[in-house]
């Protein structure tokens, strides 16, 4: 008989795979594989901080109800670097949208999101380009606050190894059931092993299936230019025109300073992964 602590890797250190390596390392033993100098530093970092409760995505109400059953958990986990000070606008354009002002409501309406329907202040938006618009509670998250919070609660768990500057080169399932991942350092070419493996990466995730023999999923890429602008304006608030070619304006956390993106000028490439092959999409 032994009292060994099953032995995980976590592929990734985002911010899915340090939460899951902060929540499995309450009873075991996890290590954390990250191949760049610092956590939060690919899809965790480049992104618009929006802490989503559904109104981006009335196409999907799949989406909407999985958003609803991950929130309590997600506040409850890190309630303290979510910023909820101002509101948060969704508007429906008079041309060019794909959904309706009363499709859009009724979207609302039928998934329990709450709101009011009211326009922000007048620097943000000319209403009269827009046949809706709703403001809602829906908050941001402080990426900053994320990422020394999910270093404070690793560093205070002895169960917790993380690993920067390590790149995971490949996995196999020993006899016996035991992973082995051939790991690059920057120094040499180790191998560990471990009872469990999760794959906590967004770009290399056919990359880990081929590794070992997993079905592999189509997946999309977009290379995405989103800038940051400084507005002179005392008020603070998100804009976002749904649902097409429109533009989203989301605060960052610092007073004026604000993410600015257009649905489809924003976008320079498209990469289609599918299964073994790939395809580059020019956009026009």
């Amino acid at each position: 008989m032994t009292n060994r602590k099953p032995k995980i890797a976590v592929i990734g250190g985002g911010v899915f795979g340090t939460t899951c390596a902060i929540l499995l390392g309450e009873d075991f033993s996890v290590e954390i594989f990250e191949r760049h100098d610092d956590i939060l530093k690919e899809a965790s970092h480049a992104n618009q901080y929006r802490h989503h409760m559904g109104y981006h995505y009335p196409r999907s109400k799949e989406t909407v109800q999985e958003i609803k059953r991950a929130t309590k958990d997600f506040d409850e986990f890190y309630k303290s670097i979510i910023i909820s000070t101002f509101p948060s606008y969704y508007c429906v354009s008079k041309e060019g949208s794909l959904i309706s002002k009363d499709d859009f409501l009724l979207f609302c309406d039928t998934l329990g999101l709450p709101y009011e329907q009211e326009y922000p202040y007048p620097e943000f938006l000319n209403p009269d380009s827009v046949s809706l618009c709703v403001k809602t509670p829906e908050a941001i998250y402080d990426y900053n606050k994320l990422k020394f919070l999910i270093k404070k609660r690793i560093q205070d768990n002895s169960n917790i190894t993380l690993n920067l500057n390590h790149k995971v080169l490949d996995a196999c399932i020993e006899y016996g059931s035991l992973k082995v991942l051939t790991i690059d350092t920057g120094k040499q070419k180790i191998q560990k092993k471990f009872d469990y493996v999760i794959n906590a990466t967004y770009a290399n995730h056919n990359t880990f299936c081929d590794w070992l023999g997993f079905s592999k999923k189509s997946l999309e890429f977009r290379l995405k230019e989103v800038i940051i602008v400084k507005l002179e304006t005392p008020h603070t608030c998100a804009v976002t025109v749904m649902d097409g070619p429109f533009t989203t304006m989301v605060p960052v956390g610092k007073d004026g300073v604000f993410t600015f993106g257009d649905v489809p000028l924003s976008i320079h490439e498209t990469y289609t992964q599918n299964y073994c092959y790939t395809i580059r999409i020019e956009e026009n």
